[in-house]
């Protein structure tokens, strides 16, 4: 999975699920369809709407408040109004976020996460991860390393997804906030390798740093 922008004319609409009802119907009449569809729990749903950014991506960015009473056509007016047609980001959590909640708290930020991979060469997302805006970037090296079966503590570059041809660093000592990290954002990580493993994989011809994989895939 290589989503940079939701908007991307490179997924055609019709390999989108489309979901139609009645504006008269109910938020969680509409949550129950979506559920049953794809054979989940409602409350393991979360819609999310769209904004469109001034660099021209689109990105989840607004949470729909469960207000299973509100009619759709009271959400359409309060959350995007702007829109002829709702389009909205489905999230499906695998399990409770906690003992007490499917999803965490107003103070928790979602974001997207990638990993590149030097030896396929690939950059490959996976879930969206909950975060606190106050925790540093460093605090979620951890659950990166776990992700992908590394030993916790294993060194790792992180880097935002601006957009395609925006890539930057990002320092593990200060905070999501600070980094002004918010709903939506794409963040990029891989092994932080040494200077021996830069020159096997410049040998060989390889890609061996997220900013570089970005060039190469808008020079193509």
């Amino acid at each position: 999975m290589l989503i940079t922008n939701f908007d991307n004319p490179q997924y055609p609409l019709s390999e989108v699920p489309q979901f139609k009802i009645l504006k008269s119907e109910t938020y969680g009449a509409f949550k129950a369809m979506v559920a049953q569809k794809f054979g989940i729990l409602t409350e393991q749903i979360r819609f999310w709407i769209f904004t469109k950014r001034a660099n021209k991506t689109v990105r989840p960015d607004i949470p729909i408040v469960d207000n299973l009473t509100m009619t759709m056509e009271q959400v359409h007016k309060k959350y995007a109004i702007r829109q002829n047609e709702l389009k909205l980001f489905l999230n499906v959590m695998d399990r409770p976020f906690n003992d007490k909640a499917w999803f965490p708290q107003d103070s928790f930020i979602m974001i997207f996460v990638k990993y590149f991979n030097p030896d396929s060469q690939s950059l490959k997302g996976f879930c969206p991860l909950y975060t606190e805006g106050l925790r540093k970037v460093g605090d979620i090296i951890p659950i990166l390393c776990k992700a992908k079966e590394f030993p916790p503590h294993t060194p790792v570059k992180i880097y935002e997804e601006i957009s395609p041809n925006m890539i930057e660093k990002l320092n593990p000592k200060l905070t999501f906030d600070q980094s002004k990290i918010q709903n939506g954002d794409i963040i990029c990580f891989q092994k932080t390798l040494t200077e021996e493993e830069v020159r096997k994989y410049t040998a060989a011809g390889f890609i061996h740093d997220i900013p570089t994989f970005y060039e190469s895939i808008l020079n193509l």
